[in-house]
């Protein structure tokens, strides 16, 4: 539980983490990642006068983080102590956190003792007056997690408002990051007073793995890197960094990847031309969300076999059987089908073709051959029909069929809820998620109107991007999109409505009233692009997550009630199949902790699971099976390791043969199994080879009797 309550605080903490910036002045200059954040309070102007400040201030989000949720965590901790520590620390981390300066830096890892690596992270905060507070109930925090062998030290201290918490032993001496050239140039690329910064220092990370698998006693893993690290062309790879924070009223972003030219393996894809103004005119003047770029099938597939080749040298047969064996159902090689079509795509949501949901999205790729692919598909088609119809009962069809609409051919795969479907119209292919909306594109695109080059909105929003010709680029209309999802969204937030039925007053204005938001969404709008030195993004928008609140609340709530009345009567079997994948899990890591043990131990077994427990690192969970109703107490989770071994050996839901075995021992001999006492319809069994297989009890029983 300790350990899973620092999990869930520090899982709580990253979201915050991840939004805003500095301190770098404080973090090692060693740093392989960093990530920084200013702090609500000390923002600055920028942000007073921001959309965003005008939206949450129109909102009751104070409130809820203020008294909402810490009367929601003081109600659950009466039915649950452990609730209720989970929701004092969460109050007590995450809102200094929040509100001041931060950051967290990742040295590496010291491989002085390889069999003890010892990771090299520490969190600062500039807590200021909530520095003492903080640092105590980090301390406090620490002092109550179980103590293992071979885990990294933690400490916390706190010096003229700066908390700092290490793990491992990090060198946090007067050698700053913001004192390096490398990372001052590629943070000031970007936003000039960023409210954020990530930055990731590509060299120090593949230096960081090639030490590690130099340490590492497996000459597999030692002959197969140098293949993995140049089929992948992660020796190009310098640098990352993600700026972000306001311009003017706006929230801007800016990313960049130092990669410099020539580029290979999976970074050759970040070689991109410019896209041409004529698959930016496949999108209608009307479109409300839309985006182009470039993406070269052929070309990725051939990145595969070969990248793949070079780490394996069976990769290249493997693949090409099952490239033989998928063109063999289609009826068509794959790298034939693929062939005409061009590097060049769009999408769009048009609410004159399939209205303003992002189930009405068109997708339009720019064919090289569109003859050429009018025949594959064709072809492919009747691939796949026939090997439907070899696979399924004969009491099922589902066929790809064809509708003709005036003198358009529109073929669509008959599948109820969706029925994708797709048309060649001249030298452009287009695809939807329904033939109706395919065929609303393709007379779009007959009547020659105006393009979305022509609407103010999308040149507005592209203009304060700069003139840098594009690789790809997106467009959300937020102001025309937010009126049609704003009723579900007011549903979504009234979810915190659960807490008036149990006495908490909720927060009403999770979602400001549409007549106080609609002021403050601008259209949105992204563009990347690449030159010899590396690849780079931009973008702008009203404030951050505004594209998320103008996102399909529609559907995802409708499709969220659909699905649930599907699939209500299968949701008991879906439960039991996973619940069984996770109790196999449990059996597999009870497996390595045996065959590491036993390389500890001159092959020998352990005596019985509490001795894995106490000798490996491998929790309590691992020996309790979810398909049970065992619960372990608090008060032994708590307690010493012999205690644990005691409880362990006395409840688990597995049941251990592997006393007395060792490392010789056959492949097909049952090491442990769950208890078949405590579950129904079969049982999961681990064998000599470390592999888990379910068998039916009739089944199973046989095999352990054997």
């Amino acid at each position: 539980m300790r350990r899973l309550l620092f999990i869930v605080v520090t899982v709580l903490v990253c979201p915050f983490v991840a939004t805003a910036q500095p301190l770098a002045d404080r973090v090692p200059d060693d740093a392989i990642v960093y990530i920084g954040w200013q702090g609500s309070t000390t923002v600055g102007e920028a942000y007073e006068t921001s959309h965003l400040k005008a939206v949450v201030d129109a909102t009751d989000w104070k409130d809820a983080v203020t008294r909402f949720l810490p009367q929601v965590m003081r109600k659950l901790g009466q039915q649950d102590r452990n609730a209720a520590e989970v929701g004092s620390y969460i109050a007590a981390i995450v809102k200094p956190m929040w509100e001041h300066p931060g950051a967290i830096y990742f040295g590496g890892v010291d491989l002085t003792n390889p069999r003890q690596p010892n990771p090299k992270i520490a969190l600062f905060s500039k807590a200021n007056a909530d520095a003492p507070a903080l640092a105590q109930t980090l301390k406090d925090l620490i002092a109550k997690a179980p103590k293992r062998r071979g885990e990294p030290q933690m400490l916390v201290t706190e010096n003229e408002g700066l908390v700092t918490l290490t793990i491992g032993q990090p060198a946090i001496d007067p050698k700053p990051l913001s004192n390096v050239t490398s990372f001052k140039s590629a943070v000031s690329a970007g936003h000039k007073q960023p409210v954020a910064v990530v930055y990731v220092d590509g060299e120090r990370m593949l230096k960081l793995v090639d030490d590690i698998v130099a340490a590492e006693r497996n000459p597999q893993a030692k002959e197969q890197w140098p293949a993995i690290r140049e089929a992948t062309g992660l020796t190009g790879f310098k640098r990352l960094v993600w700026t972000a924070g306001f311009d003017q009223k706006e929230w801007v972003e800016y990313a960049s990847i130092e990669a410099p030219s020539p580029r290979t393996g999976l970074l050759q894809f970040l070689d991109s031309k410019p896209i041409s103004d004529d698959i930016v005119k496949t999108i209608p003047v009307t479109a409300v969300m839309a985006g182009a770029g470039r993406f070269d099938f052929t070309a990725f597939l051939n990145a595969i076999r070969e990248g793949g080749s070079k780490v394996n040298p069976e990769f290249a047969q493997n693949y090409g059987g099952a490239m033989g064996m998928l063109g063999g159902m289609i009826g068509v090689e794959v790298a034939d089908l693929v062939e005409p079509l061009g590097d060049q795509w769009s999408y769009f949501v048009d609410p004159t073709i399939g209205g303003d949901s992002a189930i009405g999205v068109v997708v339009v790729n720019k064919l090289d051959d569109a003859a050429k692919a009018d025949q594959l598909f064709a072809k492919a088609e009747m691939g796949v029909n026939r090997t439907l119809q070899r696979q399924l009962p004969p009491t099922m069809s589902i066929q790809i069929k064809q509708l003709t609409r005036g003198d358009v051919d529109i073929h669509y795969l008959a599948t109820p809820i969706v029925t994708p479907a797709w048309a060649i119209e001249g030298d452009r292919l287009y695809v939807g998620l329904f033939p109706q909306i395919v065929a609303s594109a393709v007379a779009k695109d007959r009547s020659k109107g105006k393009s979305i080059l022509d609407n103010p909105a999308y040149v507005t929003a592209r203009e304060k991007l700069g003139s840098t010709p594009a690789a790809a680029i997106s467009f959300t209309d937020a102001p025309k999109l937010m009126p049609g999802t704003y009723p579900m969204w007011l549903v979504v937030s009234r979810y915190a409505g659960f807490g008036d039925v149990f006495g908490i007053d909720s927060p009403l204005m999770l979602i400001p009233p549409l007549n106080e938001l609609m002021p403050h969404l601008t259209p949105a709008a992204a563009i990347s692009w690449s030159d010899e030195k590396g690849w780079y993004m931009r973008s702008h928008s009203a404030f951050p997550g505004s594209q998320l609140l103008v996102g399909d609340a529609n559907m995802s709530v409708g499709t969220s009630a659909l699905m649930a009345s599907i699939l209500l009567p299968s949701l008991n079997r879906a439960r039991e199949t996973a619940n069984r994948v996770k109790s196999a899990s449990n059996l597999r890591q009870i497996g390595m902790g045996i065959l590491l043990f036993s390389n500890e131990n001159k092959g020998k077994y352990p005596a019985d699971f509490g001795q894995i427990l106490t000798t490996q690192d491998i929790g309590m969970d691992v020996f309790v099976s979810p398909r049970t109703t065992t619960d372990i107490p608090p008060e032994v989770r708590q307690s010493d390791p012999p205690t644990m071994a005691d409880w362990v050996n006395l409840n688990a839901d597995y049941i251990y043969k592997g006393a007395g075995m060792n490392n010789r021992t056959p492949a097909d001999a049952v090491v442990a199994y769950e208890d078949p006492d405590k579950v129904d319809e079969g049982i999961n069994i681990l064998f000599g080879d470390g592999h888990v297989e379910f068998q039916n009890l009739p089944q199973a029983m046989e095999t352990i009797g054997k």
